[in-house]
């Protein structure tokens, strides 16, 4: 086996060379903050070189497929495309290429969720904003860790080239990230593989976190041999999220002679809801009231997006009467709260009655103000 060359990415982080993914981001969020330009503004040269370091050490030892080659080949091994190591009886995954890293500033603001961990203004930095109806655009590199992920799914989108993690593969595509080949002839521009995201209102409300296997295919500039590599893109949905919100993956797709890598692009759908529809960062849903609770008061069993509540009834309930549940509604990271739960009462009508009861209502309510 070739020795490691170059920088320790491990001791930059400080961690073990066995180090988990949970242990190298926890010491990279220390790391990063401890040592940003923003915090040692005396020094601000030398601070500079270790921070862009340490990002540089996070994105290859998050990467599976980085962290594999430069446990082999080291900092070398990655930047030059290995030398000897990755041509003749070397190991290497299939031909001479190199890496290309991102921008330090975009994984630092990748990884707090685009916002600036500091307080000043600023976030968004590496998010690229191309519209959408109702929704927002976030761009990543390819390879980047993202960072604000919640609770996780695995499930099963059926893309073409992409298969849910732990499943197959299904093609030529895919997010071997931040892998590049030097090219001679000028690069055309790539056509983006953009696919929906379907997501129940609950992630859309609470957040959630999608992992997809995907495949990348190399061509190799010197022989045109094509290798293909594998990678899990991590989608991080924030919670409040709207429809039609996009994704982009930068250079996660095919990097063929000629033209510049695939972006993958994933767009935010919401899918029906049995009960609830969404209106900005509102919810709204139907509850059939009794006539007798509509017209003598009680208490009815309300749902929400979590469960379910009592609602008091104490006046009378006109059909299509709306009522508003404050802080039921959507996260709204704008207006720094949860939009309302909107309420529309439907009144039930008794099936039958009795000629008795019927006499009843009459002598009842012949006589009520309407």
């Amino acid at each position: 086996m070739p020795a490691r060359t170059g920088k320790d990415y491990y001791a930059i982080l400080g961690i073990k060379e066995n180090a988990t993914d949970k242990e190298i981001k926890k010491a990279y969020r220390k790391k990063a903050l401890q040592h940003h330009p923003d915090k040692n503004q005396d020094n601000k040269e030398a601070a500079e070189k270790l921070f862009k370091d340490i990002n540089e050490a996070f994105e290859v030892l998050k990467d599976p497929e980085k962290r594999k080659i430069y446990d082999l080949y080291g900092e070398d091994g990655l930047k030059n495309g290995g030398g000897a190591h990755f041509n003749g009886g070397g190991g290497s995954p299939g031909g001479a290429h190199s890496f290309h890293f991102s921008d330090p500033n975009d994984i630092f603001s990748q990884f707090f969720g685009g916002q600036n961990p500091f307080g000043s203004q600023g976030g968004n930095a590496n998010f690229s904003s191309f519209g959408g109806p109702g929704g927002q655009s976030f761009s990543f590199q390819s390879g980047s860790p993202g960072g604000f992920g919640q609770g996780q799914s695995q499930s099963s989108f059926g893309f073409p080239g992409m298969s849910e993690m732990g499943g197959s593969n299904m093609g030529g595509m895919g997010g071997m990230g931040g892998m590049g080949m030097g090219r001679q002839q000028q690069q055309q521009p790539a056509q983006d593989i953009q696919k929906n995201l379907p997501i129940t209102l609950e992630e859309m409300a609470s957040g959630c976190q999608k992992k997809m296997k995907v495949t990348k295919r190399i061509q190799n500039p010197q022989t045109g041999q094509m290798t293909t590599l594998e990678n899990i893109l991590t989608i991080d949905v924030q919670k409040g999220w709207k429809e039609n919100t996009k994704v982009t993956f930068k250079g996660a797709g095919d990097e063929l002679l000629g033209q510049a890598p695939q972006n993958i692009i994933f767009v935010i759908k919401q899918k029906p809801h049995d009960t609830f529809t969404r209106e900005g960062d509102d919810l709204a849903c139907n509850v059939t009231v009794p006539l007798h609770t509509a017209l003598c008061g009680g208490t009815i069993t309300c749902p929400t997006l979590g469960g379910s509540t009592k609602l008091a009834i104490s006046s009378i309930v006109q059909p299509g009467t709306v009522k508003r549940l404050s802080g039921r509604g959507f996260y709204s990271k704008k207006l720094g709260k949860h939009g309302d739960l909107k309420v529309t009462f439907n009144v039930a009508l008794p099936q039958r009655l009795t000629q008795a009861e019927k006499a009843d209502l009459e002598r009842t309510l012949k006589n009520a103000t309407y």
